[in-house]
């Protein structure tokens, strides 16, 4: 179940669903085509599992009533789940409490807490922290971080640790490609040396940090450019912002190409986020032998290794690292030696070990709730 039908999240469910299906699971994908981008629903609908949408939003509202009586309605008139799985926090929280059928284990993956947010204020961190210390205490199964960072991140807003699981993100083959018809498509030279980015042009992500980073860069690399691969609510001001620093030629943005066959016309992908769970970009950037310069969130320091396969920058409004780093790894030589460091991590990513370790935390919380369950009395002892 999820809200968000796109990004990580997104991308996450339908690899799991798909897995889950092969491994002989009966499974049912509960999305809202609120936020569902076309390429999610397209994958969904040849999914070969039954999906059904609800509507959910994202910000609280009256409409969450709506919403929970019908996933209430979902888990208790059809035939009878064995596990609820819930990914993000706005299906995480419909999910655990609607009245689901008493056998029915609880898990729930939050793709990034609410609370890890950096615009969030202290009165909003401390309501969606309450709320996700509750919910995990009171109404969950088993929680999955997806990266180090989310799982102490968790443990500090108070979930136990005897339902907290790590599981980091995995990725399969990566889809055939050609570097050269790729470049020649969006008009890069064979001697451009291009950064690239791919992810939802929004205000998490950051977008705006590499523009401003590139613009210092072409004064040291002039041989460099930028495609930015994405749509969203920051699309225009981006725009605008390529303008003002006279980038038009030097830096595109494009949003009608997947993302993972497109980084085989990179020569060095970048994340300049805000915050993260466990980025899937950053693992299919690694499956083609990208090397890669990322902000300092949450995931990353799981995929690379400084100064190996990559460059980790501080997670700051300045721009000088981040254009450091860009022009660092713009030298043929540094890029060589970090390509190759990066295609030895990949089997840490795969997507059957995923699959496996979420199999594993499935069987753990099913043992776990029957033993709860069995320690229950039927009647409780009565003194007279």
């Amino acid at each position: 179940m999820l809200e968000t039908g796109g990004g990580g999240a997104g991308r996450h469910v339908l690899d799991l669903s798909h897995g889950l299906v092969r491994r002989g699971y009966d499974v049912t994908v509960v999305y809202s085509k609120g936020r569902a981008e076309r390429d999610f629903l397209e994958k969904l609908d040849a999914l070969p599992c039954e999906a059904l949408a609800v509507p959910m939003q994202r910000e609280l509202g009256v409409s969450d009533a709506v919403a929970l009586r019908r996933v209430t309605m979902i888990l208790d008139q059809r035939e009878p789940f064995s596990i609820v799985h819930a990914h993000s926090s706005k299906a995480g929280a419909l999910s655990r409490l609607s009245t689901a059928p008493r056998q029915a284990v609880r898990v729930y993956t939050p793709h990034a807490f609410r609370t890890l947010d950096p615009a969030l204020g202290p009165v909003g961190r401390l309501a969606f922290g309450l709320i996700e210390r509750g919910l995990a205490r009171w109404r969950t199964d088993g929680v999955i971080a997806v990266s180090f960072q989310e799982y102490t991140h968790a443990l500090r807003l108070g979930v136990p640790k005897q339902k907290l699981h790590m599981v980091h993100n995995g990725v399969g083959v990566p889809p055939p490609a050609s570097r050269v018809a790729l470049r020649r498509r969006f008009a890069l030279e064979d001697d451009d040396v291009v950064f690239g980015f791919v992810g939802r042009l929004c205000k998490q992500k950051a977008p705006e940090r590499l523009v401003r980073a590139f613009a210092e860069v072409i004064r040291a690399v002039p041989n460099a450019r930028l495609v930015l691969l994405g749509s969203g609510d920051q699309a225009d001001a981006l725009r605008n912002l390529i303008i003002e620093h006279e980038l038009a030629g030097r830096v595109t943005l494009t949003s009608d190409i997947d993302g993972w066959t497109l980084m085989r016309a990179f020569d060095v992908f970048v994340l300049p986020s805000r915050y993260e769970a466990m980025p899937y970009v950053l693992l299919e950037a690694a499956s083609v032998g990208l090397p890669i310069i990322a902000t300092d969130v949450g995931g990353v320091s799981a995929v690379v290794s400084q100064l190996e396969n990559g460059v980790v920058v501080a997670n700051t409004e300045e721009k000088s690292s981040l254009a450091a780093a860009m022009v660092l790894l713009a030298k043929p030589d540094v890029r060589k030696r970090m390509s190759a460091a990066a295609m030895t991590r990949l089997p840490l990513f795969s997507l059957e070990r995923m699959l496996d370790e979420t199999e594993r935390v499935y069987d753990r919380c099913r043992a776990n709730k029957r033993k709860r369950q069995q320690s229950v009395p039927e009647r409780w002892p009565i003194s007279t």
